[in-house]
C-alpha cells in the first residue's frame, strides 16, 4: 500500500511488479496507491510485514497495532521497542528470510491475544505529544544544569560555582574598567 517514495523514482515498485508477474501471483498479490481510509485496508489484511533492514520510528507499525493486526518486524533499529520486545509482535533476524517466513507462519498459527487495555497502555507511549514534551524537557536548561552537576561530588560543585562566579566578576570588573577607560 503507498506510492513510491518521492524523488525515488519507480525502479523498484517496477522491479516488485516484474516478480509479480513472473511468478504469476498477480491475483494473489495486490499493490494498491495511497489509502484515505486506513480502516478498510486494515481490516482486509491478516498481518503486517515491516520488513525493512532496519526502522527507526516506524508508523505504519504503530498504525497496525493500533487497528490490532499483528505485526511481524525485523529485530533491529526501533521495531523491537515499538513490539514491547515480541510482547505486542513477532520478531525475525533482521535479512534472514528462513527467519522471517517461520514468524510468518507462527503469526498465522497462533494469533497472539493481546489485551486491549495493555496495548494502549504500550502504545501511549509512542504519542507524538507525550514524546514532544518529554524532549522539551529533557532539553530544558534546568534539566541540562541539573544533569551536569549531578555528576560532580558537592566538593566538586562548590568549586565549579565559585569558578563561575570569579568568572562573573573578571567579566565585571573588565566591563567596569573598560567604562573608566572610556570616559577618561
Amino acid at each position: 500500500m503507498g506510492n513510491s517514495t518521492i524523488n525515488e523514482g519507480n525502479s523498484y515498485e517496477n522491479e516488485i511488479l516484474s516478480i509479480i508477474k513472473k511468478n504469476n501471483w498477480s491475483k494473489k498479490i495486490h499493490l494498491i496507491g495511497h489509502q484515505s481510509d486506513m480502516s478498510n485496508f486494515y481490516s482486509a489484511i491478516n498481518c503486517m510485514v515491516m520488513a525493512s533492514k532496519s526502522e527507526t520510528f516506524g508508523m505504519v507499525t504503530l498504525e497496525s497495532l493500533a487497528y490490532e493486526v499483528p505485526v511481524i518486524g525485523s529485530n533491529a533499529g526501533g521495531t523491537p521497542e515499538l513490539l514491547g520486545n515480541g510482547e505486542f509482535g513477532y520478531l525475525f533476524e533482521s535479512q534472514n528470510a528462513k527467519s522471517l517466513a517461520k514468524n510468518i507462519l507462527k503469526a498465522y498459527r497462533n494469533k497472539k491475544d493481546l489485551s486491549k487495555s495493555k496495548l494502549n497502555k504500550h502504545l501511549a507511549k509512542f504519542d507524538h505529544h507525550f514524546i514532544c514534551e518529554k524532549i522539551e524537557n529533557e532539553l530544558s536548561l534546568k534539566n541540562w544544569i541539573g544533569f551536569k552537576m549531578n555528576i560532580y561530588s558537592n566538593k566538586q560543585k562548590w568549586k565549579i560555582i565559585l569558578f563561575i562566579g570569579a568568572l562573573a566578576l573578571i567579566g565585571f570588573s573588565l566591563f567596569i574598567s573598560n567604562s573608566i577607560v572610556t570616559k577618561v
